[in-house]
């Protein structure tokens, strides 16, 4: 088993005599061939099953294949693990599907090529406990509504600080006035369109649209990082020239649209 483990951290091309004499060594008992397979990487098992193909020297092809099918065997897990159904294995945790979920898939892990995690998804949040989703829901609402908070609250800051310092920018003429205004009046559309968001958030959360709720949350972390670097570029922002101040405060209005696509999330 080590003699084996040992070859396959070589260059394949020298090594193939050597893992060919290990891997007939290791088949001579097949609970040596499934111990080292348990603790296998994939890494392993992809050499050796390339180095096991494409070779001409292994005069016996019957036993080539017996092992190309036990490597297969322990390489693919079991669609379901341990549990037959679906109800079972939401049984097992509790009826919370994201936990049954992360015990087929867990984190990091490479993905079963013999089943759909889309479809084992969804199967599992149609068989979960209605309470696991509530209290799903109430989590996503929350984090959601604390971020939408958090936007309005600078956002609106930021509106009222930009009123207060106009009057003191020192334009020669009322038109340069009536432009930053108009800027203004354009930027007010951000706050707005965050208040529009806080309908689709409630809505989503009425109807524990779980994936909803996850992209909403997710659109509006993103939107907070946009948020920062805008603030960060409007305060390094001189109030003259006017035209390169007005065209700044107006991407408060672009950002808006942003939010207002993200409705359709």
């Amino acid at each position: 088993m080590l003699e084996l483990q040992q070859i396959l951290t070589r260059p394949a091309a020298a090594d193939l005599t050597g893992v060919i004499q290990a891997l007939e060594k290791l088949t001579a008992e097949d609970q040596t061939v499934e111990s080292w397979l348990s603790h296998a990487t994939k890494t392993d098992l992809e050499k050796l099953i390339c180095l096991l193909a494409t070779t001409g020297e292994w005069q016996n092809q019957a036993k080539l294949l017996t092992c190309l099918k036990v490597i297969q065997k322990s390489w693919i897990k079991p669609a379901v693990p341990a549990v037959a159904t679906i109800p079972g294995l939401i049984e097992t945790f509790s009826g919370d599907a994201e936990r049954a979920f992360l015990s087929v898939y867990p984190v990091g892990a490479d993905g079963d090529a013999q089943l759909n995690p889309g479809a084992l998804y969804l199967q599992l949040r149609q068989n979960e406990n209605p309470a696991h989703r509530k209290k799903e829901a109430d989590l996503l609402a929350a984090q959601a509504d604390q971020l939408l908070a958090n936007l309005e609250k600078w956002s609106l800051e930021t509106l009222r600080v930009l009123q207060q310092q106009v009057p003191r920018m020192g334009d020669r003429e009322t038109r340069f006035r009536r432009q930053r205004d108009l800027a203004l009046q354009m930027a007010w559309d951000y706050p707005r369109a965050l208040h529009a968001l806080k309908g689709t958030v409630a809505t989503l959360h009425q109807q524990k649209s779980l994936d909803g709720l996850k992209a909403v949350k997710f659109f509006l972390i993103r939107a907070e990082k946009e948020w920062i670097t805008y603030s960060r570029r409007l305060r390094e922002t001189p109030p003259h020239p006017l035209n390169l101040w007005c065209a700044r405060v107006r991407e408060m209005q672009a950002l808006a649209e942003a939010i207002r696509r993200g409705l359709a999330v």
